[in-house]
């Protein structure tokens, strides 16, 4: 039996609903990556060897007894990477197999939170790809994991960045922040910033709800135009706002638009990682609690300044848990549906000094390590956690979104007619700042000539 240690607040939730849910999938993290030239089985073994020796958090399995929830660490441990021969399938095939690879649920309590499967193409390239459970990381962590492993596997001589922190320093520091006045003054916070607010968004879908909420889904991509962006970022440097404020703002009015509500809650996903931990492998991240007010005498840019400053204030509150929000709030329980956040919007920040994270931000980006160059194969992944999940990738250059949807709420043609409203409200937004927010446009040109034909009977 390995050490024990303890788990977060945000851990203790997802292992309980992974044995409420054993074969449940919206809480697994993969990423692909093509290899060029082509990795050998040997190589992946000793990157693998490489990661596990560096991250405790991986050689762990997790537990629950009447004193808590708790995980075993191993002293030791490996992981055998699984192997396919693709050198008969074609680019699609191979990616579909890997797509399917990270479907596959954990068994937490029995096996290690971590999978890699090596897709052979041939001496010319491989995909490896790496499927772990959210209960043993996030989007900075796969940053640090694939440079840990393929750093491991193909440049070995090369040292890495000495792990000088732990995840276990990070639950004792959470443990103590909600026991001191930080802790109270937190939860006075979001009670205040809450107190009276429906914790039901609901919006309408296609099928009827079901009476157990299902971490299953979709997703749809898109990406804003250029010039789009372009024009984006210098409305928001005019307003003094970030861009994530203002696509928040427009995402804002969408759900307004679709609920008839002006007041209502949704969330952010915001990072809790200290520059201790930047090397630490480990899910740092909570949900935030956004309140929208969407008044009718509101103009957009207004409203992206509204909910920047309301962030701001949120920003040191924003490390207590939100799974202990519900039941501060008196939120009462319906399994049917996530409790007071039913509508999340994250933006993925890559950093300007990882190269992993910027080439998933491209979303087929590359880097290079050793005498290998590696392309991100962007994959499907985390559905189905919240009715609707808004994730964005910006870059430098680029803004790119996924919408992910509960596939037993919305059909995929009501998600992407969302996107299309969305990514038109940003148009509208971005031309007319100071527009009010019920005067602009969600439909674009070719829908509003499919609804005049509609309408006249042609």
């Amino acid at each position: 039996m390995g050490e024990s240690s303890p788990l977060t607040i945000q851990q203790e939730s997802m292992l309980l609903l992974n044995k409420m849910a054993p074969d449940g999938i919206g809480y697994n993290h993969f990423a692909g990556f093509i290899v060029r030239p082509g990795i050998g089985i040997e190589q992946l073994r000793r990157g693998m060897d490489t990661l596990l020796a560096r991250h405790d958090l991986l050689r762990s399995t997790f537990h629950a007894d009447r004193t808590g929830a708790f995980r075993l660490i191993g002293a030791t441990a490996a992981i055998e990477p699984e192997f396919i021969d693709g050198t008969t399938l074609n680019a699609e095939q191979a990616r579909e197999l890997a797509q399917q690879f990270g479907y596959r649920s954990f068994a937490l309590d029995r096996e290690l939170p971590l999978r890699c499967l090596l897709i052979d193409r041939g001496p010319e390239e491989s995909m490896v790809v790496l499927a772990t459970h959210h209960i043993a990381s996030d989007f900075h962590s796969v940053g640090v994991l694939v440079e840990d492993l393929f750093t491991g596997a193909l440049a070995p001589d090369r040292a890495l960045a000495p792990v000088e922190h732990s995840f276990t320093d990070h639950v004792h520091a959470q443990r103590r922040w909600l026991d001191s006045d930080a802790g109270a003054n937190a939860r006075r916070h979001w009670s205040a910033l809450l107190e009276g607010v429906d914790p039901v968004l609901d919006l309408p879908g296609d099928l009827p709800r079901p009476a157990e909420y299902r971490l299953v889904g979709g997703t749809v991509d898109f990406r804003l135009p250029d010039r789009l962006v372009t024009d984006l970022k210098a409305v928001c440097r005019d307003c003094g706002v970030t861009p994530f404020s203002y696509l928040l703002a427009a995402l804002v009015v969408l759900l307004q638009r679709s609920s008839g509500r002006r007041e209502f809650v949704l969330g952010s996903g915001i990072g809790t990682r200290s520059r201790r931990s930047a090397h630490v492998i480990g899910p740092f991240v909570n949900t935030m609690p956004i309140k929208a007010e969407a008044a009718p005498d509101l103009t957009v840019a207004a409203l992206g300044t509204a909910l920047a400053d309301q962030i701001t204030r949120s920003a040191e509150h924003a490390g207590y848990p939100f799974a202990l929000l519900p039941s501060a709030l008196g939120v009462p329980r319906d399994p049917s549906r996530t409790p007071l956040v039913q509508v999340l919007m994250t933006l993925m920040a890559t950093g300007r000094s990882n190269p992993v994270l910027a080439a998933i931000a491209e979303g087929k980006g590359r880097f290079v390590i050793g005498d290998h160059q590696l392309e991100h194969l962007d994959l499907r992944h985390q559905e189905g956690q919240f009715d609707l999940g808004l994730e964005i990738y910006q870059t430098p250059q680029t803004i790119r979104g996924r919408l992910k949807f509960n596939s037993e709420i919305f059909t995929r043609a009501t998600a992407e007619r969302m996107v299309r409203h969305y990514t038109t409200l940003i148009d509208a937004a971005v031309r007319n700042p100071g527009e009010l927010i019920d005067r602009l446009s969600m439909v674009d040109h070719e829908e509003k000539a499919r609804l005049l034909a509609f309408s006249s009977g042609e």
